[in-house]
């Protein structure tokens, strides 16, 4: 009888698994990274960024975004190296800039990913290079996210109708959140295609009182995880 419910338990198990959409697109042929695999993470020209309240100041937000840049350059390849099987993970400019085409791929049943991606195998001034990661279309930003209330009685005011009894109108709640959204691949420079690629969103927790540093820290950390981990490159 045990038996028998273990095996319930674990076909059920691999059902759930079985139904999950998954998260990005993986290369039908790609099982295992090369041993001693290097990546490059490409450098990111642009990010925009956006805040639903006005928590600060233009000129302020741009220091946000300038130190954003920073710890996108400086911290993200030491992020992603401690995570993943990768020898050495570092930035690198191009020796000969590539050319790109546009293509599509299956994320999952209900999500596609377009990107550009390069038409050769790439040349850096760093020799070696296996693995080239890119971001487009990068994006931050401070967004409010509405909330679920188990108690309806704690999320209502009373609205006063002319000639009507008061009326209990439902309040919305929100939480502000410090949000990454961003699309990336990884491309295998050795066979000149794309390996892995996904459209990436990771939000972090954030009020006015928090260290927006670690903030910005912690959601390049989310980041990374991001991009590596449950692929053949996670440790």
């Amino acid at each position: 009888m045990k038996i028998k419910l273990l095996l319930s338990v674990i076909s059920v198990s691999v059902l759930i698994i079985s139904c999950t959409p998954s998260k990005f697109y993986i290369d039908d042929d790609f099982k295992n990274a090369a041993p001693e695999s290097r990546l490059i993470v490409t450098k990111v020209n642009e990010i925009d960024i956006s805040q639903a309240l006005e928590l600060f100041t233009l000129d302020n937000l741009r220091k946000v975004r300038n130190t954003f840049f920073e710890y996108q350059r400086d911290y993200l390849p030491i992020e992603l190296r401690n995570i993943s099987k990768f020898k050495s993970v570092s930035t690198s400019s191009y020796s000969i800039p590539p050319q790109f085409e546009k293509k599509e791929y299956v994320v999952n049943e209900k999500e596609n990913v377009e990107i550009m991606i390069p038409k050769t195998p790439l040349k850096f001034e760093q020799q070696g290079v296996d693995y080239v990661l890119f971001f487009e279309d990068y994006k931050i930003g401070f967004e409010l996210e509405e909330m679920d209330s188990s108690d309806p009685a704690k999320v209502v005011s009373t609205e006063k109708l002319p000639g009507l009894e008061p009326l209990l109108k439902p309040n919305k709640l929100y939480k502000l959140e410090f949000v990454i959204r961003n699309k990336y691949f990884i491309y295998d420079n050795n066979n000149a295609k794309v390996v892995i690629a996904g459209n990436a969103i990771v939000k972090e927790r954030y009020s006015p009182e928090m260290n927006l540093e670690k903030i910005l820290f912690e959601s390049l950390n989310g980041l990374a995880k991001r991009v590596i981990n449950k692929t053949p490159f996670s440790k």
